[in-house]
């Protein structure tokens, strides 16, 4: 959050603690109570499964960004990368990704080709879907 807003010449958003605490409720809710035995038998079923996740990720992080939700602090740091460097929100996302997984690797975490997949993939998603919920913002504020 301190890097965050030192790169954007901002304060410190604090309402990205409340994202972050409602992401882990969110999940925990989804694994241990929605889930809590569910288990993929086949591979298909988990590239299947991946594709729609990644999709899902990108369709929900566009459209959250576009409508100035409060940010997380990974996709407020991409928000920074892209302002700071120019880079379009595909890169300056798939860069931190790919950076995370990096330090994950280095630091003796499970990187599988899940990991890889969303690292590399999950950039152009966001791009392409926030630039789809930009369309439906102008529609909405033309009301």
């Amino acid at each position: 959050m301190i890097i965050n807003s030192f790169l954007l010449k901002a304060r410190i958003d604090y309402a990205a603690v409340i994202t972050i605490f409602l992401i882990g409720v969110f999940i925990d809710f989804w694994l241990l109570i929605v889930f809590p035995n569910f288990t993929i038998s086949s591979a298909i079923m988990s590239y299947v499964l991946l594709a729609i996740g990644i999709t899902a990720m990108g369709s929900g992080i566009g459209m959250y960004l576009q409508f100035n939700f409060a940010k997380n602090p990974i996709d407020n740091l991409m928000i920074a990368v892209h302002k700071r460097t120019g880079l379009s929100l595909a890169m300056s996302k798939s860069s931190l990704e790919i950076l995370i997984m990096i330090i994950a690797f280095i630091l003796g975490g499970p990187i599988g080709i899940g990991t890889i997949i969303i690292a590399f993939g999950i950039g152009p998603f966001v791009q392409f879907f926030f630039k789809r919920f930009s369309k439906i913002k102008d529609f909405i504020n033309q009301w």
